[in-house]
């Protein structure tokens, strides 16, 4: 138990998990962990080291972490509960969207030794789009929802390539998502585009928005049965048949197509690149 502090009612953590009835499934030195934790990660030095934790033995902490019982997803499910609450409340308030912002992020670690003989539990090889590597680590699959201002994290699932995939991950945690007020779109870049995850975004009553890769196949008039890839369709627009735009002080070169993608998908496409770097660089290609 942390003995030398003393949690008041104003704090605004903890007023916080009690309106989240975390107490409910947590005892009360279980519920104090939690609370002191939480304050501890948001002070500006913390470096994510259990040593910081100054009101608690580092033992006795590390125990709570690793070996209290208690129910991770009933807790789970109370935040993601509230989470949707406020969300959903939002969109019926102001009749906005629903956006679910879909991606991963792998929290690095030191590679272990070939001789050790406790490696930290769920590490493996990722790769790290921010390293342009592999690297050794824990990957996490992020879900968070926005409607207007108001951004939540809704799930952060811990990947583990034995058990599922990814796109499995965020399939499940989709599915389980209510239908939006008025409109919704899931957000996602080409990783995550796969007609898995348009039928099952559809099947919610969202809309897919995602970055494809330019190797997608698409089937416009003159290019069936078998298709083309969309960096060799681009290659047969001229200028006239672009629509130039202005986004903030930019200017775009674009292009819409409306068709079908190998799989059988209607789907709009629009191709995009600065004015500036016409021809000189990959199109940018949003589903």
């Amino acid at each position: 138990m942390f003995m030398d502090s003393i949690i008041s009612d104003s704090n605004s953590i903890f007023k916080f998990l009690k309106q989240l009835d975390l107490d409910l499934f947590l005892s009360k030195p279980q519920f104090n962990h939690v609370n002191q934790f939480l304050n501890l990660m948001i002070q500006e030095n913390y470096q994510g080291k259990i040593s910081a934790v100054k009101h608690c033995h580092r033992t006795s902490f590390g125990r709570f972490l690793t070996d209290s019982p208690w129910d991770e997803e009933a807790i789970s499910h109370q935040i993601q509960t509230y989470v949707l609450s406020c969300i959903y409340q939002r969109s019926y308030q102001t009749q906005q969207p629903i956006y679910v912002m879909v991606d991963d992020t792998t929290c690095v670690k030191t590679k272990p030794s070939s001789r050790a003989t406790h490696p930290i539990q769920g590490c493996s090889w990722h790769f790290s789009h921010l390293h342009h590597q592999h690297v050794y680590g824990h990957q996490f699959v992020a879900l968070m929802l926005q409607c207007e201002d108001l951004i939540l994290p809704y799930q952060i699932i811990p990947y583990e390539k034995e058990k599922q995939s990814k796109i499995e991950l965020v399939r499940r945690a989709l599915m389980e998502l209510p239908k939006p007020p008025y409109k919704g779109y899931v957000l996602a870049d080409s990783w995550y585009t796969c007609e898995a995850l348009l039928q099952t975004a559809k099947q919610v009553g969202f809309h897919y928005l995602g970055a494809i890769k330019t190797n997608r196949i698409i089937l416009p008039k003159g290019y069936r049965p078998n298709g083309i890839q969309l960096k060799q369709f681009a290659k047969t627009l001229s200028l006239h048949d672009l629509d130039l735009v202005t986004v903030g002080s930019e200017r775009y070169y674009t292009y819409l197509y409306k068709g079908r993608i190998r799989g059988g998908h209607v789907v709009q496409i629009i191709l995009s690149l600065p004015k500036r770097l016409l021809w000189k660089k990959k199109l940018y290609v949003v589903l």
